[in-house]
């Protein structure tokens, strides 16, 4: 079938990388061991909203200067909520999943909603 799984693991966070060796795509999932569940008792949707936030900016890009930055490379992440996991997950082009991941990396590390 072609397809290519790498995991790695670190501190809580899950990285799993597929590669169709077939197609010049990756697909990605940055996941954490937390979701829903760990929403306060009256802050109901609180991690839905801040994953959504992350996709909003960093510390060293503005919401429009991250936004550009993916689309040039023609890369997309959006954001995913379950009870027991929760992360970003997206798709870009094998010569960008470099430059795709370290976007994404950027945005975990120092999301603008930090300030």
């Amino acid at each position: 079938m072609g397809l290519s799984i790498i995991e790695r693991q670190c501190a809580g966070t899950s990285l799993v990388v597929v590669e169709d060796k077939t197609l010049p795509l990756v697909r990605f999932i940055v996941s954490l061991r937390q979701g829903t569940r760990s929403d306060p008792p009256h802050g109901s949707g609180m991690m839905r909203t801040m994953l959504e936030w992350l996709q909003r900016g960093t510390l060293q890009r503005n919401r429009v200067a991250f936004a550009s930055a993916l689309e040039e490379m023609g890369s997309s992440v959006g954001s995913f909520v379950g009870v027991e996991m929760a992360g970003l997950r997206g798709s870009c082009l094998k010569r960008h999943f470099g430059a795709t991941l370290e976007l994404v990396l950027e945005a975990l590390k120092t999301p603008a909603f930090a300030l």
